[in-house]
């Protein structure tokens, strides 16, 4: 196993996201899935599924969190992160990911019903 998977920035940044799921669970803004984005040693972003409480049937935690860190750079080009998810992420998120550059992905869980990685 590559040791970059088991870093602790990447536990952290796996723990923060499961935080954001749990949140945004418990408020009823979405569904149990979180995102984080690392640049380094740093988690730059962390985000929840708002499909509810947004009405917005796109806004996943993956790409809430890619918006988020776009935003804040006033730049589409997010190669330097690598994206941290609670669950594997759907065709919609996988290609959100592909725009961003991101080349980097780490899944809590594979979803094998709504996963987007096969």
């Amino acid at each position: 196993m590559n040791e970059w998977l088991t870093s602790p920035i990447i536990e952290r940044a796996l723990d923060q996201a499961v935080q954001a799921a749990r949140r945004v669970t418990d408020e009823g803004e979405g569904h149990p899935y979180g995102a984080a984005l690392v640049i380094g040693d740093e988690i730059v972003a962390v985000e929840g599924n708002r499909v509810r409480g947004l009405h917005d049937p796109t806004a996943h935690a993956e790409v809430q969190v890619i918006r988020t860190l776009a935003a804040l750079r006033q730049s589409t080009d997010l190669s330097d992160c690598t994206l941290v998810t609670t669950a594997e992420p759907c065709a919609m998120c996988c290609g959100a990911l592909r725009w961003a550059r991101i080349r980097r992905l780490v899944v809590g869980a594979r979803d094998p019903v709504n996963g987007g990685l096969d």
